[in-house]
């Protein structure tokens, strides 16, 4: 009769153990592999918001570089015109501030330029070519030229530079080709034809 008790309890304990074990494979197992199928999915949830995230962020900053760009073409429409009788003396500030010897300068009337646009106050673009012979050290030119595309009230385009040194003077001599834009008043502009030099 006690060995039949402890053979009942060895069926109990292993029916116990084979119940454990098929709820550990039906319901533990499938569940913790549904954890870590929806924390899969969770992460590429986060990465893909993150990816959006940093496509808005991207779409931002080119609108704002977009509308600083307009912004910086509306400032261009509204260029300050410089009277072309005054070319002289905004050419001769630039190079009275280095103290390159001026030989010559050559300035062709202003024609309009073909496609551009008018500013917001009327007025057109107009290219005038400039021709210059100086002479000057190294130091001077690239003071010139710098000063001329950054650090003038004209806009200019520097076209060429021909320098060449002298072992004498120790100082270099030549021609620089510029255009000059400016925005003027075309019914007020009237150019003589022909070319102006100064020098």
């Amino acid at each position: 009769m006690k060995a039949l008790n402890i053979s009942k309890v060895i069926l109990y304990f292993i029916c116990a153990a084979f119940a454990v074990l098929l709820l550990f494979v039906y319901v533990f197992l499938p569940t913790y592999q549904k954890i870590a199928d929806l924390t899969a999915q969770h992460n590429a949830n986060l990465a893909q918001i993150n990816f959006y995230n940093q496509k808005i962020n991207n779409i931002n900053s080119m609108n704002a570089t977009i509308e600083s760009k307009k912004n910086k073409l509306k400032e261009s429409q509204t260029l300050p015109g410089i009277n072309p009788l005054k070319i002289g003396e905004n050419l001769n500030s630039q190079l009275e501030k280095t103290g390159v010897a001026v030989d010559s300068i050559t300035v062709d009337n202003g024609t309009a330029v073909k496609g551009a646009k008018k500013s917001t106050d009327g007025k057109t673009l107009y290219m005038f070519p400039i021709s210059l012979k100086l002479s000057g050290t190294a130091d001077q030119f690239d003071k010139l030229l710098n000063g001329y595309e950054t650090d003038s009230d004209a806009m200019y385009y520097i076209n060429s530079v021909e320098l060449t040194y002298s072992d004498t003077t120790n100082l270099y001599s030549g021609s620089i080709e510029i255009t000059m834009y400016s925005c003027l008043d075309t019914k007020s502009y009237s150019a003589s034809q022909g070319t102006k030099t100064n020098g």
